[in-house]
């Protein structure tokens, strides 16, 4: 309102009025009035301009901090991969957009460029008004506030060679529109992109959306040199002259998601579709240029690289993109990615050369290392023995419908020291080589004594040694042995070692090895695993000729009076030795075999019986279970300590089933308390095999904490479950499985911290079909590492490793001339090849 006092005449009071000459008052001038009523009217504009700017300013305000609100919440979603709330984020102006967009998200996270060899960086990072206000983010809203361009920065990893990335900032760009609730995250419209432009120049045609224009023209400059510089440099590409390439920069995020899979093939037209720049990210400085210039250049010279040998996508893909990485790497656009450390897979988990053929016949993600480290090994392997050929002159060789075998012969065809079967026989001494010469030293001082080892020259049990390898200077004996060597077990002071041994009549002899000279122990068809009571008194040894089961004094029997004591079944000692449990002789090869520290079952796939079983009450040992107090029927009996014991049983339920209960006994009482079911276990189960029905086979407690019992199940699914229950707190765990394998096995380590289990890795082979992997659980981590063992073969129970006197090192053997020796506790291996073929025992003696 004005703050002038209008006043009409009749408001005048005259009486007040001088005379004029006295009292004359200048007359105003009209332009002061002018003047006054424009300071007014542009006063009252300019509190109205500032008013509606601060409303402006608020509405810009609110709208940022919702787009900000909004996008945080679109990368959160991406970052779970949760399609689900990330739809609820989309604008649904374009189905096709929406639909690439969740496949994004469910791929690999909407700003994944890991197909142009960026690494994605801090994938949940959030934005803030800080970031607008520091320009890191800007936001660019149009006049109605209804649709918004926002800009923000990506940190990408890039993979410099050696171990070493570099990390850039790529520029993303974001479309907001304001929905009925929220803002939602829309695509750019056709006049964000503009018309699509054209250069053409020697080798190279790009198509490219004026929004890219500039970017475009300096990436189309430098990837026709580099097409130039791959024709030059890459022996046998033969680029035709006048070869060239049509490349098409497209908006379609669709192409994110289809080079983020493994393709190198043109269209039907001849053209390469690749994402225009902005989709995959707009570079801060030359670093994050020569990143990007790099993505396109792979893709680039892929499609040439295929165009030129022949290549039909996508047969035998991970084999070409294996070779290609080579030719990358010659024009510095990826390091080649080769861990030679992975020849250490090969060993320990004991790869055969045929199992190359995998990855021949499968398509595997090309960008993720970790599924195709085997392909990229063997590529190496190859490209080293076979230096004639050139990477291009492999690649054209590779065709539709053709075999792995078939491939070898094609490029090992003009070699004269290999050929496809000598490479076989090459890969595993190869693989050898190249983990020996990287080999760490040992993180603790070495055994002070010699492994011992029986081995035959091929898969025939006739054929095998004995050969004593000493650690010390890594010196390799041969004994000579006659007659047939069966197996080897070791004493329990590992002063000497049991031979098992048949002669040319087929008689078996089992004689003691000790200081470099063979004892024969006088008892014909007689056999022994060096099974002795806990007093380390009796030798447990077995007749043939009629199935007995006998003790031997051995004290006595090393003396030279070596009488066999027969007794009424088969024992199984109490922790001291103070009390024993016997089952009848007949339950031999079904039940639970205890060796050398190990529980063994011969055949997994047995179902076991129920056995009468006996107990001792404190007395030696009798010739008839008659003699002995009968506890129940039931099998796999074990004991917790020196009066409690327990073992498995079957209680009816109807005539066509029972039900299986983990019983335990006091010795002050007799009736059996059942503590665990196999309904338990089956609810312990991982997921994926909750529907297995697990069948118990047996129970051993553990060495130093009698109450923790591991009970060994298997399932209608032909594996072996392990699980550990605690008696005394009733905690039951699932700890790991493994597949059938012949003679599983089950023992702990000295100290008891790791439980070894022998099987196979894929229980879907039949079991005599597979080798005898080795798995070591560690306890005390709750981790699982798996050794490649021996295929089964030769005399049933092998020792195929055993422990060192000081409880630190495990030796195992493996095929294919191998031997590990680790260090479980410092989680060190290392390997030993041999020479020998393929061994079957090995265990540890004193020098």
């Amino acid at each position: 309102m004005s703050n002038f006092n209008w006043q009409t005449d009749d408001d005048v009071n005259w009486d007040d009025r001088g005379s004029a000459a006295e009292t004359a008052v200048p007359r105003r001038h009209p332009w002061i009035t002018y003047a006054l009523i424009v300071v007014g009217v542009i006063t009252a504009v300019a509190l109205i301009y500032r008013q509606v700017n601060q409303r402006i300013e608020t509405a810009t305000a609110n709208a940022t901090g919702d787009i900000l609100a909004s996008h945080n919440l679109v990368q959160q979603a991406s970052a779970d991969r949760d399609v689900e709330l990330f739809n609820t984020l989309l604008s649904g102006i374009d189905d096709a957009w929406v639909e690439a967009q969740s496949e994004l998200v469910q791929y690999n996270g909407l700003f994944d460029r890991s197909a142009f060899d960026l690494t994605r960086l801090s994938v949940d990072t959030a934005v803030t008004q800080a970031d607008v206000d520091s320009g890191a983010v800007t936001i660019e809203l149009n006049p109605e506030l209804s649709a918004a361009e926002m800009a923000f920065l990506q940190d990408y990893a890039v993979n410099v060679g050696n171990g070493v990335t570099e990390t850039v900032k790529l520029r993303q760009t974001a479309v907001y529109r304001l929905g009925s609730q929220r803002w939602l995250y829309a695509p750019p419209t056709a006049e964000f992109w503009g018309g699509f432009e054209t250069t053409s120049g020697g080798a190279l045609r790009l198509v490219y959306p004026a929004r890219d224009a500039e970017l475009a023209l300096r990436l189309a400059f430098d990837l026709e040199a580099k097409l130039a510089e791959m024709c030059r440099s890459l022996v046998d590409l033969n680029c035709p002259d006048g070869f060239s390439l049509n490349v098409r920069m497209e908006n379609d995020p669709q192409l994110l998601i289809d080079f983020a899979r493994p393709v190198f093939a043109l269209d039907e037209r001849g053209q390469l579709n690749l994402p225009t720049p902005t989709l995959v990210g707009l570079p801060l400085d030359e670093t994050g240029y020569q990143a990007l210039f790099r993505g396109y250049a792979i893709q680039l010279v892929g499609a040439a690289v295929a165009q030129l040998t022949g290549y039909e996508c996508c047969d035998h893909l991970a084999y070409f993109q294996a070779l290609l990485d080579y030719q990358l790497d010659a024009l510095g656009l990826r390091p080649l990615n080769l861990n030679r450390a992975d020849y250490e897979r090969v060993i320990r988990e004991n790869i055969a050369f045929e199992d190359l053929d995998d990855g021949w016949r499968s398509p595997v993600n090309l960008l993720n290392r970790e599924d195709n480290w085997l392909v990229v090994t063997a590529v190496d392997f190859i490209h080293q023995q076979l230096p004639n050929n050139s990477i291009a002159g492999l690649q054209q060789k590779i065709s539709r419908n053709l075999l792995f075998t078939n491939w070898l012969g094609a490029i090992s065809a003009e070699s004269t020291e290999f050929n496809r079967y000598s490479l076989g026989s090459r890969w595993r001494s190869y693989a050898l080589e190249q983990y020996l010469v990287r080999q760490k030293p040992p993180p603790l001082p070495l055994p002070t004594q010699d492994i011992y080892l029986l081995c035959s020259s091929d898969q025939e049990a006739e054929q095998a040694q004995l050969y004593q390898y000493r650690l010390a200077n890594s010196e390799l004996i041969p004994h000579a042995l006659d007659g047939l060597t069966l197996s080897l077990s070791p004493l329990p002071d590992d002063e000497a070692l049991l031979l098992l041994q048949a002669d040319d009549d087929e008689v078996l002899h089992t004689y003691l090895w000790q200081d470099g000279r063979r004892q024969i122990l006088p008892a014909d068809q007689t056999i022994t695993f060096g099974q002795f009571d806990p007093t380390g008194q009796y030798l447990q040894v077995y007749g043939l000729n009629e199935l007995v089961i006998n003790r031997v004094d051995w004290p006595a029997c090393t003396a030279g009076d070596c009488q066999l004591e027969p007794l009424g079944g088969y024992p199984v000692w109490s922790p001291q030795g103070t009390d024993f449990l016997m089952l009848p002789t007949d339950s031999l090869g079904y039940e639970p075999f205890v060796m050398n520290g190990r529980t063994i079952l011969f055949d997994p796939t047995f179902t076991p019986d129920e056995w009468p079983i006996y107990r001792g009450n404190s007395q030696p040992p009798a010739t008839s279970l008659d003699a002995l107090t009968y506890v129940g029927m039931g099998y796999a009996p074990f004991w917790l300590d020196e009066s409690t014991f327990g073992f498995i049983r079957q209680i009816p339920l109807s005539a066509d089933g029972n039900r299986q209960e983990l019983v335990l006994m006091s010795i002050t009482d007799e009736t059996p308390q059942p503590i665990l079911l196999p309904s338990q276990l089956q609810l312990a189960l991982p997921e994926d095999s909750s529907f297995t029905v697990p069948f118990i086979h047996y129970v051993i407690p553990h060495l130093q904490q009698p109450n923790l019992i591991f009970v060994v199940a298997t399932g209608n699914d032909r594996k072996v479950y392990i699980f550990s229950y605690n008696v005394n707190t009733d905690e039951l765990r699932f700890l790991l499985e493994t597949g059938l394998g012949e003679s599983h096995s089950l023992g702990f380590s000295p100290d008891g911290r790791f439980l070894v289990v022998t099987g196979t890795e894929d229980g879907q082979q039949l079991f005599y079909e597979t080798r005898n992997d080795l798995f070591l659980y560690d306890l005390d981590t709750d981790q699982v590492k798996m050794f490649a063992g021996t295929r089964p073969g030769g005399f049933t129970p092998a020792n195929t490793y055993d422990w060192s006197a000081d409880g630190r090192w495990l030796i195992i053997v493996q095929e294919n001339q191998t031997m590990t020796l680790a260090a479980p506790a410092y989680d060190y291996e290392q390997f030993i090849p041999n020479s020998l073929g393929n061994c079957t025992n090995v265990v540890w003696l004193n020098e």
